[in-house]
């Protein structure tokens, strides 16, 4: 029973300053970071590629980001090098997002996106409409 109790105060003091899955870093860079990635987001849904790279690069480099919307912003970020023409950066981000734990469609419509710029368009297509069949409100790139 004792070492039940100890666990669960260990649990319970050490398990929050650990961040477990939320944002890390104080309240401002939270803040910053998580606004720069929603704007980059919706920049992203609306073909805005160029102008969602600079919102990313913040919210990325603004070290607020939990570790769901840094990995989301890897492969939205991913994206918009794809779209750009630089491929190496693109697949470098979809590496780093694959060590986490990104939603399984958005990864296949980011790997869909790179394929396409490669130039591997029945790989692309098959990758675009697995990450579809994943998730049916998957808004597919311009």
């Amino acid at each position: 029973m004792k070492r039940f109790l100890y666990v669960l105060i260990v649990s319970m003091v050490v398990a929050p300053s650990m961040g477990c899955g939320g944002p890390k870093g104080d309240p401002v860079s939270v803040a910053n970071s998580e606004a720069s990635y929603t704007e980059a987001k919706t920049m992203v849904l609306d073909g805005s590629y160029e102008l969602a790279l600079p919102k990313l690069e913040a919210a990325i480099a603004g070290g607020g980001l939990g570790p769901d919307l840094y990995v989301e912003s890897l492969l939205l970020r991913a994206q918009c090098y794809a779209m750009a023409g630089q491929l190496e950066k693109a697949e470098a981000d979809m590496a780093k997002a694959d060590q986490g734990s990104p939603s399984e469609a958005m990864k296949e419509l980011t790997r869909g996106v790179i394929l396409e710029k490669q130039g591997k368009s029945a790989e692309s297509k098959a990758a675009l409409a697995k990450a579809k069949k994943l998730d049916p409100t998957l808004k597919l790139p311009k």
